[in-house]
């Protein structure tokens, strides 16, 4: 453990002087909605991050939604830190991106007095590793963090580390009646060292199994007063039980439980490798199913499928099930190869995720590096903050509400963010585009390569890098459909899902968010302009919403367009598309020229020099609109933008 502590990237701490104000991210769940959203928080440098977050109206709506609840506030990442909401904002690292989590709580929610209190003094921060090295629980069990994890202690200067460890109430009962000392590496720290001496440091801790006789001087009695403000007995208990249930339990080299375990209502030990009664077999399954009812939701619609199936085809059990098979092995042969990965796997950290925040509506998209510091998205991405606004703000409007992430886990815990230019000036509504600036250093290289071939391929497979639905990022291989076989795919997909008893007036489904596939038609779809536009390829993807604004790219790493909208529909309670779109680089690097020359001989000054492989040059895809940015509505048919 030693070694993975000393491993981990140092915190270090920025001290704003009192006439600055602090500014921060914060990610919060909301309930009910099964989404969280961003948003920036000030405050002055004194105040508590509990007393700031207080401050912010929306904090207070969802505090108000969990009455029972009390908030936890840690980094994103991994290792995660957990913050102390009674330190002040000065001793937030800098750029900080916290996020919220709700804990249940006996006591209701956090102590309002304990955590907003203001400290003009100077503040020093170190880290406790969540784990200790004898002591293994360390923590109260509702603090939030897990055995990897940091807590962020603060004390102010002239304190000593058990001062400042006795002041947090996230400790169990060690801190004071135990002997304990801290260490980093292989360099141990006593508890009456300043906390000024550990600043910005990560610890362990090692606690001693027998009680204290040698507190530092003077603090016997506080340590029992701290002891009795900090800890309940039923709180304690349940954290004792954890413990010696935890420390009780080892396995062998076959994985086997040495612990005794007793099932429910059962008098006498089941020993290990024994198998126990049925009856408490079976009372294990159902917790597991209860605990996990997903198996149970999933269990059901595999039976209600087969059933369906069966009546429509006439077959049943093995050999329906052997079709399906067969089937799907024919429709996924679409592998990588090595040489492919090996080309794609330099380019994938230049791809991003945008979050933009404005009264309390978060939307996102995918983004990546075109060139220099230059990122391109698509531009209804957009429309969720500057819709309403008065043009000549866009740019200010865009660099105050957001921000973009480059990782390639899920981007809401991105702990680096780079700030965007007050610059709004290339875009274009027809092809779906928008160029924003960045802020800061270390900006990941560009995907555009200006004497590579911009031309279109007309068959064979792509791979889209992005993040669908706003999680990891992911890489999804897809094929071409070509112009010519673009109105064939759509008639197959249109017939093959199309339920002859579902049609617009009696469809369960008449809704926006639930659509049927009864909703379009071909007629709809060529009423877009997409079946014969040449400036945007086509093809088949899995990713939908977040993913707007993703590459794609060729086999060879190419970039040949950017993914942007399809036409969505439900099948069998999964989300599915018609087909989907994105403009062609071609057709945005020749918008680029046309109608933003200034700026695009700046960005390539040299750009006369380069013979460009082009292909044809197609009128553009009709305008499409929408003040949402999100769904799209075009005669009688309907699509997204993901």
């Amino acid at each position: 453990m030693a070694s993975e502590v000393h491993k981990c990237e140092q915190v270090v701490t920025e001290h704003p002087t009192d006439d600055t104000k602090v500014e921060f991210l914060i990610t919060m769940p909301q309930k009910n909605k099964h989404s969280e959203a961003i948003y920036k928080v000030y405050g002055k440098p004194n105040d508590s991050v509990y007393a700031t977050l207080m401050r912010k109206e929306a904090v207070q709506n969802e505090l108000k939604k969990r009455p029972k609840e009390e908030m936890r506030v840690s980094t994103g990442g991994t290792p995660k830190i957990y913050m102390n909401l009674g330190m002040p904002l000065k001793s937030l690292p800098k750029d900080s991106h916290l996020h919220i989590t709700f804990v249940k709580s006996e006591k209701g929610q956090n102590n309002e007095v304990r955590y907003s209190q203001s400290i003009d003094k100077e503040c020093f921060t170190f880290y406790i590793l969540g784990e200790g090295r004898k002591k293994k629980k360390i923590v109260k069990s509702n603090s939030g963090a897990k055995s990897d994890d940091y807590l962020c202690v603060y004390g102010i200067n002239g304190e000593t580390i058990y001062e400042a460890m006795c002041n947090d109430d996230r400790f169990l009962s060690w801190v004071t009646e135990n002997k304990w000392t801290l260490v980093e590496g292989r360099v141990k720290y006593d508890n009456d060292e300043p906390v000024k001496n550990v600043a910005d440091k990560k610890f362990e801790v090692i606690v001693n199994e027998n009680k204290t006789k040698n507190l530092p001087k003077g603090q016997e009695q506080k340590g029992k007063e701290m002891t009795l403000q900090q800890n309940s007995n039923s709180e304690q208990q349940k954290d004792d039980l954890d413990t010696a249930q935890k420390g009780a339990q080892s396995t062998n080299v076959d994985g086997k439980f040495l612990k005794p375990d007793m099932a429910k209502g059962a008098s006498e030990p089941i020993l290990s490798g024994s198998k126990p009664k049925e009856s408490k077999l079976c009372f294990f399954e159902q917790l597991i199913l209860k605990i996990y009812n997903f198996f149970t939701e999933e269990n059901n619609w595999i039976r209600n499928f087969f059933e369906i199936e069966v009546e429509n085809a006439g077959i049943r059990g093995k050999k329906l099930f052997n079709l399906y098979m067969e089937q799907f092995g024919k429709v996924t042969e679409n592998a990588m190869t090595s040489k492919s990965f090996k080309t794609l796997a330099p380019l994938v950290d230049s791809i991003g995720y945008i979050h933009l925040s404005k009264n309390e509506n978060y939307t996102c998209g995918t983004c990546f590096v075109f060139w220099d510091r230059y990122i391109l998205t698509c531009r209804h991405v957009l429309e969720g903050i500057i819709d309403g606004v008065d043009e000549n703000v866009w740019a200010q409007t865009i660099s105050e509400n957001s921000f973009v992430t480059f990782t390639d886990e899920d981007p809401k815990h991105s702990s680096k963010i780079f700030y965007i230019e007050p610059w709004f000036e290339v875009s274009s509504i027809s092809l779906d585009y928008a160029v924003l600036k960045l802020k800061g250093d270390e900006i990941p290289k560009a995907l555009f390569k200006q004497n590579q071939s911009t031309e279109l391929p007309c068959n064979g497979i792509i791979f889209i890098i992005g993040h669908p639905e706003g999680k990891v990022k992911k890489i999804d291989i897809c094929t071409v459909i070509s112009l010519a076989d673009r109105e064939k795919n759509c008639l197959t997909t249109l017939q093959d899902r199309q339920k002859p008893e579902c049609n617009a007036a009696n469809c369960p489904k008449n809704n926006k968010e639930d659509r049927c596939i009864h909703m379009f038609s071909m007629k709809s779809l060529d009423e877009t302009g997409m079946m014969n536009c040449q400036d945007h390829l086509t093809y088949n993807t899995s990713f939908f919403c977040g993913s707007s604004g993703s590459p794609v790219l060729d086999a060879s790493g190419r970039l040949v367009a950017m993914h942007a909208a399809g036409f969505k529909y439900y099948y069998q309670g999964q989300k599915q598309s018609v087909i989907e779109y994105g403009p062609s680089i071609h057709s945005i690097h020749n918008d680029m020229k046309q109608n933003h020359e200034s700026w695009y001989n700046l960005l390539f000054p040299y750009q006369r020099d380069i013979e460009m492989v082009n292909a044809d040059s197609p009128p553009h895809l009709i305008s499409k609109e929408d003040a949402s940015g999100a769904y799209y509505n075009l005669g009688d048919s309907q699509f997204f933008s993901d």
